[in-house]
């Protein structure tokens, strides 16, 4: 669901490593029972809906000025302290959402709370050394913009909805959800075009 958003993120960070003149290159469980009453669409639902706030922060990509290091700085570390609030909401929404209803439905849950637990962990890391870099040395920023792009690529090769397409009842509850055809829908905008793709000012 987010890899297509995620790849164009990638390479305007990349755009802007290179351009700074970067030359280096970057190395709560639910636990599994018995199906709840809950009506699969609504539990579906409110797995979905905890990552829309993902998907609208990592689709809000900045336009990032590689004329303007600071401001790029600035702005790349604005957009990751509103991607991490976004995970913490989801992952209080994830916990909140209860025993699933749907076989496969818990394993979903956990892999999505592992895999974005450890998505929060890298960028907030990333994040508190970015903050922390001087603009003025191009190839410390330029180093960390490809780690951060690296980091959000990783995500969306590892992206850990799948069953939401590959396990056939979770699929069909996901078909009936809107939060879930709102988060399959996030590389668009609202008349149906594609999101900008993030751009550089010479």
């Amino acid at each position: 669901m987010f890899r297509r958003s995620l790849v164009r993120l990638l390479a305007a960070v990349l755009v802007i490593a290179a351009t700074v003149g970067c030359t280096s290159t970057v190395a709560g469980t639910p636990t599994t029972g018995s199906a709840s009453a809950q009506d699969p669409v609504a539990w579906i639902d409110t797995v979905c809906g905890g990552l829309v706030p993902f998907g609208d922060a990592v689709t809000a990509v900045p336009n990032l000025d590689r004329g303007n290091l600071a401001a790029a700085r600035r702005d790349t570390s604005a957009y990751l302290s509103k991607i991490l609030a976004s995970l913490d909401s989801g992952l209080s929404a994830l916990d909140a959402a209860g025993p699933s209803p749907i076989d496969g439905g818990e394993a979903l849950v956990t892999k999505v709370q592992t895999t974005i637990t450890k998505l929060r962990s890298d960028l907030a890391a990333q994040k508190t050394r970015l903050d922390a870099v001087d603009p003025n040395d191009p190839v410390a920023l330029g180093t960390l913009f490809i780690e951060i792009g690296t980091t959000l690529q990783k995500f969306s090769q590892d992206d850990p909805t799948t069953a939401l397409r590959t396990n056939a009842k979770l699929r069909d509850a996901a078909s009936q959800s809107s939060n879930c055809r709102k988060l399959n829908g996030l590389t668009v905008d609202s008349t149906g075009a594609p999101l900008p793709i993030p751009t550089t000012t010479r």
